[in-house]
């Protein structure tokens, strides 16, 4: 099964470097022309399936990379974004000054950081897990899912087999460009990953 995953386009928040986590913020028209740009890119693809998280920014990507083909979007909750409440909506030159040791765990340290109440990288990487379990057990020859830079990153790793602790051993992928790997008997090969992004806006 070939495993195609994009980032959804650019966001309000995206332009405002504000952290979104599990809340939203609507696409920019920037976004929206990637997303078409993408869309026609793709045209010639044969996917069996469209998955996408629920969330509305990756909801609306999806929506546009569908174009004409008669297939529903599967959302999916476990390919929403990291849920980041206690700075979800904020700037993130602001987090870094008000929360720096726990950004610095979030950054640098993620095997380390566990806010009370909240999702770390282990439950994230457990949902990644999850949704490709799912995902195998189904009769797929290709494949599109829409996600966000956080959760595509656990996808890819979870793939890779990498540990927690290198979870930003690789950079978070840019919105609307795709990424590609390949399932075969339950193994998977990252085969390459969109480039990173230019302005980081986790």
């Amino acid at each position: 099964m070939k495993i195609y995953i994009v980032r959804h386009g650019q966001t309000q928040w995206n332009t405002e470097s504000r952290m979104q986590g599990a809340l939203d913020s609507p696409l920019t028209q920037e976004g929206i022309q990637a997303a078409h740009a993408l869309k026609e890119k793709i045209k010639d693809l044969d996917l069996d399936a469209i998955y996408t998280s629920p969330q509305g920014r990756a909801l609306t990507t999806a929506q546009i990379l569908r174009g004409d083909r008669d297939l529903d979007l599967v959302q999916d909750s476990d390919l929403r974004e990291l849920s980041v409440k206690m700075w979800e909506g904020r700037v993130f030159d602001e987090v870094k000054r008000t929360n720096p040791q726990e950004l610095h765990l979030y950054l640098k340290e993620p095997q380390n950081y566990h806010p009370p109440g909240e999702e770390n990288y282990y439950d994230l990487m457990d949902r990644a897990r999850g949704f490709l379990d799912r995902l195998k057990a189904q009769d797929h020859q290709s494949v599109l899912v829409v996600s966000h830079g956080v959760t595509i990153n656990a996808l890819l790793n979870v793939m890779e087999d990498r540990p927690v602790k290198d979870f930003w051993l690789k950079p978070l992928v840019l919105g609307t460009e795709l990424s590609l790997a390949q399932e075969e008997d339950g193994v998977y090969q990252v085969i390459y990953r969109a480039g990173p992004v230019n302005d980081v806006t986790y």
